[in-house]
């Protein structure tokens, strides 16, 4: 490999040389890469509320529905955008997965918040606590 291909994968950081394999990977296989894993995460999650991902998925469930209550069914619905949102056909510059990130977390704080206020203490411990924000007003 010459000098100059080298650089290309290196990136000066405090005065040392860092290689990074994400520059390696081609931005469509690496988009691809996420959101597969996005999906197995997603079935991972629907497996484990009906306790038939393990052990390691009875842990997931009783953590997370400790956190969220009966929002922790709307966790394997982001994770299910999230891994159309890496899918689509889109091109990087298009599209600001900040942003989706961004979304996701106030899609879900919004539906435990709603889930706490129709329903006191199925929101969770999270749902509890942006539920007492309505005595503020």
């Amino acid at each position: 490999m010459s000098n100059k291909s080298k650089k290309s994968f290196e990136r000066k950081n405090f005065g040392g040389k860092i290689k990074f394999l994400r520059s390696q990977i081609h931005p469509e296989t690496e988009r691809s890469i996420l959101g597969i894993f996005f999906i197995g995460v997603t079935a991972i999650f629907i497996l484990a509320s009906f306790g038939k991902a393990g052990p390691a998925g009875d842990f997931i469930f009783k953590i997370f529905s400790k956190l969220f209550g009966l929002g922790y069914y709307l966790i394997p619905i982001i994770f299910t955008i999230m891994a159309v949102s890496f899918l689509s056909e889109k091109e990087e510059k298009e599209r600001n997965l900040s942003i989706t990130f961004i979304g996701a977390i106030l899609f879900i704080a919004a539906g435990l918040g709603l889930i706490d206020i129709l329903y006191p203490d199925k929101g969770g411990l999270i749902g509890e606590w942006i539920g007492s924000l309505e005595y503020l007003f």
